[in-house]
């Protein structure tokens, strides 16, 4: 089943903001109406900022993180983990080539 929606730029603009800060955002909508914006977002797993700064640390020339998140989100996981390199959608990629 396919709906279209056209979303006032308010609700563009908070799905941005979610996105931006490293969140997926789920819409809850019935046929006629957006009911709800719900944001999700996964955390590094714990020891991973400490161990990219340990490689750091042994002259590595460089780390890039890849992911299969989108800009936004990768963009902001990266800056979570002080990585200046990223490279998003990745998987996505992967599975077309």
């Amino acid at each position: 089943m396919s709906m279209d929606f056209h979303f006032s730029q308010e609700v563009k603009d908070q799905l941005q903001s979610i996105e931006s800060s490293g969140q997926t955002a789920i819409l809850v909508a019935n046929k006629e109406h957006l009911l709800s914006i719900l944001a999700i977002a996964d955390k590094a797993r714990q020891g991973v900022k400490q161990m990219i700064e340990q490689i750091k640390q042994t002259n590595a020339k460089e780390v890039i993180m890849l992911t299969g998140d989108n800009e936004r989100t990768a963009s902001a996981i990266a800056n979570e983990l002080n990585l200046s390199q990223f490279m998003h959608n990745y998987y996505l990629k992967i599975r077309r080539k």
